[in-house]
């Protein structure tokens, strides 16, 4: 087996932090293993000082932590059981979908023509890019600036009181997508109340671009925009659905957002992506999109 050296650097690197904490009973012999196969990997480290004003202030030979954050817990064999997941239910959910895909298809070429599909540079986990596929609501060559203004408004925390008309009436809380969004087609309108026009997202999880579950895909323009802890949420793959829009959907602040996003990740579990799984459905079902 040829070792390139960014995992030779990963074996190294997990051997020496196994070696410095040998004495609490760390073991990271698995997590070698899975650097040796290409399986996402990392190593929680705890900075530690010890407190010389006053040693009898802590016991002889320990320690005082100064920072530790979890991270996403989204890696090694808990990755192996999320994408699993994904590509058993995501090749179940394609196979019952695709007649409603190209009922779809079919109503966009009749109603607004070709091109039934839309094609969006995303960003997806650790900053990797990739192009997230839905079914076209819009009109062709529709230019992106009022989206544009709208999330630099919604990130910075600028839209009080619904200026421009596009809050959505009856919520005192910023909203994610634009209400009255005119380079939306009136079929456009109905695939999206329904969230029909996601549907071809589940290629991008069969790619592995994306999972079921998992923080809101990224547009590359937003990034500039992040604050430092923000980029916390682009520590797992983008989902269909997820943590945030089951508990406020659209409704709910940027930063508020993100905190959502980075709780699913520290606290990933294979139940709570089917609890999510499970109550997106009749948020559909009501028409409140994705």
């Amino acid at each position: 087996m040829v070792l390139s050296s960014g995992k030779l650097q990963a074996i190294i690197g997990t051997m020496l932090v196994g070696f410095v904490s040998h004495q609490s009973g760390v073991a990271h012999f698995s997590a070698t293993v899975m650097c040796l196969f290409g399986i996402p990997v990392a190593v929680a480290m705890r900075t530690m000082v010890r407190n010389l004003s006053n040693p009898s202030d802590t016991p002889s030979g320990t320690a005082i932590p100064l920072t530790e954050r979890p991270g996403s817990n989204i890696r090694g064999f808990n990755y192996l059981i999320k994408r699993g997941f994904d590509l058993v239910c995501g090749t179940i959910l394609a196979v019952f979908v695709l007649p409603v895909v190209g009922l779809a298809a079919l109503a966009i070429v009749v109603c607004d023509g070709r091109t039934v599909l839309y094609r969006q540079e995303r960003v997806g986990a650790h900053g990797q890019r990739f192009e997230m596929l839905k079914l076209r609501t819009m009109h062709p060559r529709s230019p992106d600036l009022l989206h544009r203004e709208y999330v630099q408004q919604w990130i910075c925390n600028d839209l009080g009181n619904g200026s421009n008309g596009h809050s959505a009436s009856g919520t005192d809380h910023a909203v994610f997508k634009l209400c009255d969004d005119p380079r939306v087609t009136r079929l456009g309108k109905f695939l999206r109340r329904f969230s029909l026009d996601e549907l071809p997202q589940l290629w991008n999880v069969l790619r592995g671009d994306m999972s079921l579950i998992g923080p809101r895909p990224a547009l590359p323009y937003e990034l500039e925009l992040y604050q430092e802890w923000h980029c916390r949420r682009l520590e797992g793959m983008p989902g269909i659905t997820g943590l945030w829009q089951v508990s406020g959907r659209n409704r709910i602040s940027f930063d508020d957002m993100v905190r959502l996003d980075v709780e699913y990740l520290e606290h990933w579990s294979l139940a709570s992506d089917i609890r999510i799984l499970l109550h997106t459905i009749p948020v559909l079902l009501r028409g409140e999109g994705l």
